[in-house]
């Protein structure tokens, strides 16, 4: 009888424990619902208004970028002058082409001060001395193509 008693005890304790992690594990599952259904309502009200009011936003900023893009690409433009009506030869250098043209105007040019000179179009074979356009770009030179210009 005694140790039926012992045994009923620590079935009573057993028990116990058991209705006490039950208990538990329903307050955290009460508290998890509570935490879906506040992200279900957050995410209906946002949903609609919200994800649309983000995506005119990085939209917008898209848009900015582009123009910004676009600005510069104008303003490296800006650095580029272009000289015409000079004959063409094959195998010749634009660099130093440049360089002897802009010293018979009396400017003083350094060739580290050019970024990059090129002709606009291939040498023709079929016609001799064709004139076609040199470009140069100053690059970050703004104040050296001001010098070239202002003479």
């Amino acid at each position: 009888m005694r140790q039926t008693r012992e045994e009923f005890r620590a079935f009573r304790e057993e028990l116990r424990d058991i209705r006490t992690l039950v208990s538990k594990c329903d307050a955290r599952l009460d508290k998890l619902e509570n935490m879906v259904q506040t992200i279900l309502e957050s995410q209906e009200q946002y949903g609609s208004q919200g994800f649309k009011i983000e995506i005119l936003k990085l939209e917008s900023t898209v848009n900015q970028l582009q123009a910004d893009l676009n600005d510069r690409d104008q303003e490296l433009l800006a650095n580029d002058v272009e000289l015409s009506g000079i004959p063409e030869e094959s195998r010749e250098k634009p660099t130093h082409l440049v360089l002897s043209v802009v010293t018979k105007f009396g400017i003083h040019l350094e060739k580290k001060e050019l970024v990059h000179c090129m002709r606009i179009k291939r040498i023709c074979h079929t016609v001799v001395n064709s004139r076609v356009r040199l470009i140069l770009d100053f690059g970050g030179f703004v104040i050296n193509r001001f010098k070239v210009l202002s003479k």
